[in-house]
C-alpha cells in the first residue's frame, strides 16, 4: 500500500512558499503505526506525506524517493523516527548531509530535533560525522584489501 496525502494549507500558512513534506513508513503487520504516523505528519502540518509499507530491509523506498523529489531548497522534510526513513548510519549521514547541503531542514517528531535552527556549528557537524563515517569505511576498505593480500601471499 502506497498512500500520498495533500493537505490544504491554513490561511496563516499561505505566507509561505516552504514546504512541509512528512514521510512515514511501517511493514505489513504494523498499520495502525503507519497511520498514527501519518496522524502525527498531518497535525505537525505538513503540506504533503508520502507514505508506503514496505520492509526495513528494502533499501529502495519508492516513496521516499518520491519524497526527496518533491523538496526544494528551503523546505522541511518531517518524520517520525530516523528509521523510518533510513536503513543504516551511513545512510543517515550521508542523505541528511545532502538535504542540509541543499538547503533542505529535517524535522524529527520523536525526538523533538529540528535542523531548522541555522547556525554554523550545526552544518559543520554533519559534515564530520560524514567524515567519520567514511573514515570508517575506508578503514574497514583497507583492512579487507590487506586480508585478501596475506591470504594470496600466504596461499
Amino acid at each position: 500500500m502506497k498512500n500520498t496525502l495533500v493537505r490544504k494549507k491554513l490561511l496563516s500558512e499561505k505566507k509561505s512558499n516552504r514546504k512541509l513534506i512528512g514521510y512515514a513508513r511501517a511493514i505489513d503487520d504494523q498499520i495502525n503505526y503507519l497511520n498514527k504516523q501519518i496522524y502525527d505528519l498531518n497535525n505537525f502540518g505538513c503540506n504533503t506525506i508520502f507514505s508506503e509499507i514496505i520492509s526495513v530491509t528494502e533499501e529502495e523506498k519508492p516513496e521516499l524517493q518520491n519524497a526527496f523529489k518533491a523538496l526544494s531548497p528551503g523546505d522541511l522534510f518531517i518524520i517520525d523516527k530516523l528509521d523510518r526513513a533510513f536503513y543504516s548510519k551511513s545512510d543517515c549521514i550521508r542523505v541528511v548531509n545532502k538535504l542540509l547541503s541543499k538547503g533542505i531542514d529535517l524535522k524529527i517528531l520523536s525526538s523533538n530535533f529540528s535542523s531548522c535552527e541555522r547556525y554554523e556549528p550545526f552544518s559543520s557537524l554533519f559534515k564530520v560525522l560524514l567524515e567519520l563515517d567514511n573514515l570508517e569505511k575506508d578503514i574497514s576498505d583497507e583492512k579487507k584489501r590487506e586480508i585478501l593480500k596475506n591470504k594470496k601471499l600466504i596461499g
